[in-house]
């Protein structure tokens, strides 16, 4: 239950939104779960949720206020908890990922001035 007693699902998506160039859309993260990383936009399934499918279009609505449609595939974020959505693409994030992962291999993270990738 949550604080107003209502029943919660801790069961969220995330969705790769892409545009007509193939790059999907990943936030830059606020507040204090992730901030200042990038991640998918998403979120948690309500309790009276119709579908997956329903969940995915209506975060997606509030966190980037994109409309989507044809969705083809989900994986089991909100407006207000990003600075930011910005376009990528695979080698993109490839690079992004490599360059994180050296920064923590030499214990240089907290230099690390790149884009930080979200992850649990």
């Amino acid at each position: 239950m949550d604080k107003k007693g209502k029943p919660v699902i801790r069961t969220g998506v995330n969705v790769f939104v892409f545009n007509d160039k193939g790059q999907f859309v990943l936030g830059h993260r606020k507040g204090s779960h992730g901030a200042g990383t990038w991640g998918l936009p998403g979120g948690h399934i309500d309790f009276f949720e119709q579908s997956f499918e329903h969940c995915a279009r209506r975060e997606i609505k509030e966190e980037t206020d994109f409309q989507i449609s044809g969705i083809e595939f989900l994986t089991l974020m909100e407006l207000h908890k990003c600075d930011g959505w910005e376009w990528f693409t695979w080698e993109e994030v490839k690079k992004l990922y490599e360059a994180q992962v050296a920064a923590e291999k030499e214990n240089h993270t907290v230099e690390f001035t790149g884009k930080k990738l979200f992850s649990l």
